[in-house]
């Protein structure tokens, strides 16, 4: 256990050199959980160098595979991730790593491994009981980053998991669905549909995937949503608005709008007498919602009262669009 001049262990810096010495000091009994002045043990260093027969080697003479966290807060586990370096990953699962520490940010191996596509790691971190409803500090999880990754191969093996509902809402207050509508992207949108997403699933304000997409005005997004039987006309809870309402909005679009009444029309409008004069919780129409955004709405009106809108309703205000 001689250290350096400079109070390092030998140990520690032979680890920074290669394999050779620092077998030599191992086999001579140096102690394998030794760190140096700034923390870092013999493990750490191999492990940063990516340097798997050392790494090895130490855990086979009696190296901690979880001694520390780095001042980021991660483990050796966490640093082995970040290099996608499977072998090392495998080696310390193998040698009882805590799979569970979290790091500054909050993300554990298995966060950091679903948010970078690594689907070997994924699979082992699971097989070997890693945490799957750990969020990070932004609260998500890793379905969510996997997701946010559109790491698709990932997110169906998370999805697979026996413990995961595909409709769960997260600690973010929505679906995974509501997310990739959110996205907008249609690819992600689908795959999770024929993950049996149900297209209807409400947050806890009652709004559907549908409505996140109307009001940004994800048009492929709204389009793969309305195919696969998403409902336009149903009112989220906290003001009543529908999916029409929505893709009237700041951020919508024309060709949302016109998408969502040619599939309203197609549905017959559900039965109900309203059609576009569907109210809020304010009794303002789509034509209402639209006009607030003067002189924007010129785009929406002309498709809003070609089909039935009528200018003349008033809300609960006495205005008239």
């Amino acid at each position: 256990d001689a250290v350096s001049a400079e109070g390092a262990p030998l140990l520690v810096l032979a680890a920074e050199v290669g394999v050779g010495i620092a077998l030599a000091l191992l086999q001579a009994g140096a102690d394998p959980n030794k760190a140096d002045l700034d923390g870092r043990y013999p493990l750490e260093v191999a492990v940063g160098r990516s340097d798997v027969q050392l790494a090895e080697d130490i855990l086979t003479r009696g190296g901690h595979p979880t001694k520390r966290q780095d001042p980021a807060g991660n483990t050796v586990l966490h640093t082995a991730v970040a290099l996608c370096n499977d072998y090392l990953i495998r080696l310390l699962v193998r040698h009882k790593a805590d799979l569970s520490i979290q790091n500054a940010e909050g993300a554990t191996p298995l966060l950091l491994a679903s948010s970078t596509g690594q689907e070997a790691a994924v699979q082992l971190l699971l097989h070997s009981g890693a945490g799957l409803h750990i969020v990070d500090n932004s609260n998500r999880s890793a379905l969510e980053l996997a997701l946010q990754g559109k790491h698709m191969s990932c997110l169906k093996m998370l999805l697979e998991q026996s413990c995961v509902d595909v409709n769960g809402i997260t600690k973010r207050g929505s679906s995974l669905l509501h997310l990739a509508a959110e996205i907008g992207d249609d690819e992600r949108v689908g795959f999770l549909l024929a993950m049996q997403a149900q297209p209807d699933v409400i947050n806890p304000n009652g709004e559907t995937p549908l409505h996140w997409a109307c009001s940004l005005g994800h048009l492929n997004a709204v389009r793969c949503l309305v195919q696969h039987g998403a409902d336009p006309l149903l009112h989220e809870r906290v003001q009543g608005l529908t999916p029409l309402h929505a893709a009237c909005s700041k951020s919508g679009q024309p060709a949302v709008l016109a998408l969502l009444i040619q599939q309203c029309e197609f549905r017959q409008w559900g039965g109900q007498p309203y059609k576009c004069n569907l109210f809020d919780l304010h009794r303002n129409t789509p034509l209402h919602t639209c006009m607030k955004l003067a002189p924007a709405a010129a785009k929406y009106v002309p498709i809003l009262i070609e089909h039935g809108s009528n200018p003349n309703l008033q809300n609960l205000q006495g205005q008239t669009a």
